[in-house]
């Protein structure tokens, strides 16, 4: 049997010998179905690193990167950064706004309703974009922005102001994810390291936000405004440029299902016990030593049901949701996945204690004169940047 098969292999590999061989790629490559042809095929006429590629492995076509394509990763990296920059103004002009709609505690509320709206909006960010495509998703999310800053920008009541900023959370969540995703998909593989700085640089012009706001608001409590109208005339030219510029392809994860069936999917149980379970759990965080005191039964009991609700979120997700929020296959065989979530949080804890907190240092340990305060606020900077990578590179 053996002497058969190879007696077999050897034939196969004498005829096929014989055959006229064609180039594939190739313009000339003869079209006849009746010749018996082998295909030879070159590497020059093949892109093995698949360069342009749609993604950023090798499953997808290519991208076409021309003018409107460049200007297209401009005002998505814009959205981007635009999606951040009211949190930066009103987390700096707390203690304006506070004076000037004569609130005597609340205040913090503000950007916290704005990060509350971010991470209600975020697990569902990627269902939305499946149902209504990406193209419309980005344009709602930067309407959002907008009509948020502007009942942020003309509120004179705590609670036009409140939810001014909650709206302007929703459409935050949504550009900071389509904007990310939509960069990726424009811009070909061989420029996303300069697409992600790209995005870096168009946070640089507002880096020194405690600034502006002291200059537009030292001696005038009204200035304030000036930050959420700036914030809106960017975001208004960002939205008008992805109107005209961004036309991502049409192919979805969810092609072939059909709404309902995508609606299905979404976990609206956990999406509810989350988002109501983190807003106790503030309340009680933000109520606690201001308005009421730590051991007093309003403080204790928002605190331990929001952290119940919690609790139960992580049981559903965990052991009764079909289609979880945070799905368990992340991490399962992944060390990297959850280091990521780890130092994301850890990242997070400290950038917005930063955005509360460094503005009241600013105001009340130092005299508000932004000629003085903006030495003091680089020199904190620098060293707490220069520390970080020292750990960094000495853990290395």
């Amino acid at each position: 049997m053996a002497i058969t098969q190879n007696d077999f292999a050897h034939e196969k590999q004498r005829h096929d010998a014989e055959k006229p061989a064609f180039t594939e790629n190739s313009e000339n490559s003869p079209t006849d179905i009746f010749l018996d042809l082998t295909r030879t095929r070159t590497l020059e006429e093949i892109d093995i690193h698949n360069r342009s590629a749609l993604k950023g492995d090798d499953s997808d076509g290519k991208v076409v990167f021309g003018v409107r394509g460049a200007l297209a990763a401009v005002f998505l990296a814009g959205l981007y950064t635009g999606s951040q920059v009211i949190l930066y103004f009103v987390g700096g002009s707390l203690g304006f706004i506070s004076k000037d709609l004569k609130l005597a505690s609340g205040s913090a509320w503000l950007p916290t309703a704005n990060i509350l709206a971010i991470a209600a909006t975020c697990p569902f960010a990627g269902y939305l974009q499946d149902l209504f495509g990406k193209r419309y998703i980005a344009l709602f999310g930067s309407a959002c922005i907008c009509i948020g800053i502007v009942l942020m920008a003309t509120a004179h009541s705590f609670g036009q102001a409140l939810v001014g900023m909650t709206v302007s959370g929703v459409g935050a969540a949504i550009g900071e994810l389509t904007g990310l995703a939509g960069l990726a998909e424009v811009v070909p593989v061989k420029y996303r390291g300069y697409s992600l700085a790209l995005v870096t640089a168009f946070v640089i012009p507002f880096c020194p936000y405690l600034m502006y706001v002291e200059l537009w608001s030292h001696g005038n409590s009204v200035g304030w405004r000036w930050g959420p109208w700036v914030a809106l005339m960017y975001n208004g030219v960002i939205g008008i440029g992805i109107l005209f510029t961004y036309f991502p392809h049409t192919h979805t994860r969810a092609e072939g299902f059909s709404r309902r069936s995508i609606i299905k999917r979404i976990d609206f149980i956990g999406g509810a016990l989350s988002i109501t379970g983190l807003t106790i759990f503030l309340i009680a965080l933000q109520s606690g030593g201001y308005t009421h005191p730590w051991v007093s039964a309003y403080v204790m009991c928002t605190l331990l049901i929001g952290l119940a609700l919690i609790g139960v979120w992580i049981v559903w997700e965990s052991t009764f949701a079909k289609h979880p929020m945070v799905p368990g296959e992340l991490f399962k065989g992944q060390r990297i996945v959850g280091l990521a979530y780890f130092i994301a949080f850890a990242a997070g804890m400290n950038f917005f204690s930063l955005l509360n907190f460094f503005p009241v240092t600013f105001s009340s340990v130092y005299e508000p004169i932004p000629v003085q305060i903006v030495p003091i606020y680089i020199v904190k900077g620098e060293r707490s940047a220069l520390l970080g990578g020292k750990v960094f590179i000495s853990r290395r």
